[in-house]
């Protein structure tokens, strides 16, 4: 996989990135049907903080009891599954339910725990900016899910 420029959510004057904010509407719309059968419950919603490329739905399986979150990163429409006892740079993935999957992957792009997991290469980054680069050095990000859904500031 090639990460794309801008996904890390870092550009500059040089290098800036020409991307757009995903659509939070068509993500809350999207997630409408999950909620509508009572099987999930969506708890809380947390939006772009500063220190973040990615906003969080925490959703709570009624049946299951299970409390799980979304990652929905702002730059382009990837989605992820987190436990939701991860913690800021410290995340654990998941593989989200199918019932949340077909609602999603109509309009985004579902990423798997073991895409998220894999260790980044050379080549895998060779389109990102400066800026972006100097960010994975210092922060000392190894894998694709470190740098799709980053918490750098």
């Amino acid at each position: 996989m090639k990460l794309k420029r801008g996904i890390t959510g870092f550009g500059t004057v040089k290098e800036p990135f020409i991307t757009a904010f995903v659509d939070m509407g068509l993500f809350k719309s999207t997630l409408y049907p999950i909620e509508y059968n009572r099987k999930f419950k969506i708890l809380d919603f947390r939006d772009l903080e500063i220190s973040s490329n990615y906003r969080r739905l925490a959703i709570k399986d009624n049946i299951t009891k299970i409390d799980f979150d979304i990652l929905l990163n702002c730059y382009y429409p990837y989605y992820a599954g987190l436990s939701s006892n991860s913690t800021w740079m410290n995340f654990k993935f998941i593989d989200l339910p199918a019932e949340i999957r077909n609602c999603l992957d109509v309009n985004f792009e579902y990423l798997s725990p073991e895409e998220l997991n894999l260790k980044v290469d050379k080549d895998s980054l060779s389109e990102l900016n400066e800026s972006e680069l100097e960010q994975i050095r210092y922060w000392k990000s190894r894998s694709f899910g470190e740098i799709i859904f980053n918490g750098w500031d």
